[in-house]
């Protein structure tokens, strides 16, 4: 091995590679896919014997789905000062309301038959598999995601419900994602102000008229109503519950509240010798990683987020009933003030 592929880390990035593999895969034999070489000349670049092209470092990192950056810094995974992460957002917008669905039940339908499966929601906002079960609400919320975010092409400025009953994918999406979350047991930590983003984006949307029918904010109003009695069912359970539906045999639901950590946005996946973090930086979108350093530390922070919150799914009644009496006070209040505005806005 010549000075250039030491400094640049060759045989560590090979390492890194092969960790990413199935056992039973051989790093020589997908080498040689991904560069178009015999075996004999993927053994040369694994032992670095014969230096990586950049075209070929390229061609790797997109064959391996690995990050060029650990490669750049020259130095094993666990010491790497660089930590990868991924973005499905950053790739491709959707072209559909229900492509962004669809993307993630793809992601979760890989992982929840994985041995020894914990997963942990820290919310800023509410997490969005609760929309999923009131479509209305739903519908706003993706409104409000495509002007903010999404852009998708040719969909109106206007807020049009029809445009969004008539997507039969995005209704069957929706449903299986919601029996895919609810197959599973979970944690999550809520907030107190986690309902208030969503409050603020339908009073600006009502403010800036793009209502032509003051029925559809009503409904938007009624499922906001609807999820908040649900919600407090779902805590007073603490299992993992269907609108709607009769609950039978549901999954364990551990829910914490927590006042202090509600800036931060975050999944955390862990199972046996296994872990993926996503971390919402732009709304709705995610970047994830499996990186062991990042999951490690994410698995020390939340632990220590959950030490300072409050258990309110079956135990802890008297933090529950406090919980849900101010967001039962404050969804009452804003629902009168919507009501109000449409009244005189809507004569």
């Amino acid at each position: 091995m010549d000075n250039a592929s030491k400094q640049f880390g060759q045989v560590e990035f090979f390492h890194h590679i092969k960790s990413t593999l199935r056992e039973d895969v051989k790093l020589v034999d997908e080498v040689s896919r991904a560069l178009k070489i015999t075996n004999s000349g993927a053994y040369k670049k694994i032992n670095a014997d014969s230096n990586l092209k950049f075209d070929e470092i390229i061609s790797l990192c997109q064959y391996f789905n690995v990050s060029f950056d650990e490669y750049a810094h020259g130095v094993p995974t666990s010491i790497s000062s660089s930590y990868p992460f991924y973005s499905d957002a950053l790739k491709f917008k959707p072209e559909s309301y229900h492509d962004y669905w669809s993307n993630i039940l793809r992601h979760l339908e890989q992982i929840v038959n994985l041995e020894g499966l914990d997963a942990v929601y820290l919310t800023n906002e509410l997490p969005f598999f609760y929309y999923l079960q009131f479509p209305n609400l739903l519908y706003f919320k993706m409104y409000v995601w495509n002007r903010t975010s999404w852009h998708i092409p040719r969909m109106n400025q206007f807020y049009d419900r029809d445009l969004f009953i008539a997507d039969r994918e995005l209704h069957t999406v929706r449903e299986e994602l919601t029996d895919v979350y609810a197959s599973y047991s979970s944690t999550e930590i809520w907030n107190p102000d986690m309902l208030r983003v969503t409050m603020m984006q339908l009073l600006y949307y009502v403010r800036a008229g793009v209502f032509k029918d003051d029925r559809d904010v009503l409904l938007i109003l009624e499922d906001l109503n609807k999820l908040v009695v649900f919600l407090n069912e779902v805590a007073q359970k603490g299992k993992k519950l269907t609108f709607g539906k009769q609950n039978d045999d549901c999954k364990d639901l551990h829910i914490y509240l927590n006042e202090l950590s509600i800036s931060a946005e975050i999944i955390y996946i862990k199972a046996n010798d296994f872990g993926l973090v996503y971390k919402k930086y732009d709304t709705p979108n995610y970047i994830r990683t499996d990186d062991v350093r990042v999951c490690n530390h994410m698995d020390t922070l939340l632990d220590e987020i959950i030490d300072r919150s409050a258990l309110i799914s079956k135990r802890g009644q008297r933090d529950r009933e406090l919980f849900f009496s101010n967001i039962f006070a404050a969804v009452d209040r804003f629902d009168k003030s919507i009501k109000g505005m449409l009244s005189v806005d809507y004569l």
